[in-house]
């Protein structure tokens, strides 16, 4: 019990530290994308995908392991293009921000295109095409503002050096 409690007291001390430095706000911002959106939602997406697209028809597509691939290697595309988000953002600040106007449309055309899918689910499974580019486009809702919070760490990286593992640990 004594390691337990020791670790609970380090993390409660790096979770203060990083809100005094940070702030509380910029703290859930980053748990909601790195835990929350490309954790436990990507994980989920992908174990639904997977079922959907291997299983026999009406619920699914069936398809064998070389389709599913090629639906990853079309929907995985926005993991791809990271690079063009982080410096798209920087180029082209919209309303003067740089990567928070950036996160937040992408999230929320994530969020409609996840919503859209959920709700004609039953109608998605008649066009693999349609299926593959709403995952395109979901995954671009995960992936761009991964980008944009991986950026933001950098930066706050190097605004506050003292705090650089404790953000870096924060990420992973």
């Amino acid at each position: 019990f004594g390691q337990v409690r020791h670790a609970c007291s380090r993390l409660k001390q790096t979770i203060l530290r990083l809100q005094v430095t940070v702030g509380f706000r910029y703290l859930a911002l980053v748990s909601i994308v790195y835990g929350v959106e490309e954790g436990i939602a990507r994980k989920w997406i992908t174990l639904a995908t997977d079922y959907v697209l291997s299983d026999s028809k009406p619920s699914g597509f069936g398809l064998n392991n070389d389709g599913i691939q090629r639906v990853y290697v079309v929907s995985d595309i926005p993991w791809q293009l990271k690079s063009i988000y982080g410096i798209a953002s920087d180029l082209y600040p919209i309303l003067g921000y740089r990567r928070t106007s950036y996160l937040v449309i992408s999230s929320a055309i994530g969020v409609i295109c996840w919503m859209y899918m959920y709700i004609t689910f039953s109608s998605l499974t008649n066009s693999l095409a349609l299926f593959s580019l709403l995952l395109l486009i979901g995954n671009y809702g995960i992936a761009a503002p991964d980008v944009m919070i991986d950026a933001d760490i950098a930066e706050k990286s190097r605004l506050f050096p003292d705090v650089l593992v404790d953000l870096q640990t924060l990420c992973w």
